[in-house]
């Protein structure tokens, strides 16, 4: 396990997909640099788990697949990170 460890920690550790969870994100309601028990990634746990960096996505649901829809959807995700 010491090796494991020992490999991890030099290693550049990312998580490809983290939730952005809705409009609080990022806010006092739901900040990511404190150990939030709301939120399954902040940076409290990033760093108990030598994680160096995340890639957020913006969840959206599922509709219709024209040109609308996306501009609608790409509205709606930077919506969500700014």
């Amino acid at each position: 396990m010491a090796e494991a460890r020992r490999i991890h920690r030099r290693a550049l550790a990312l998580d490809s997909h983290v939730d952005i969870a809705g409009p609080q994100y990022a806010t006092a309601q739901l900040d990511p640099g404190i150990d939030n028990t709301q939120l399954k990634c902040d940076l409290v746990k990033m760093a108990a788990g030598d994680v160096d960096g995340v890639f957020l996505a913006a969840y959206l649901p599922q509709g219709a697949c024209d040109a609308d829809a996306y501009r609608r959807a790409g509205e709606a995700a930077r919506e969500k990170i700014q």
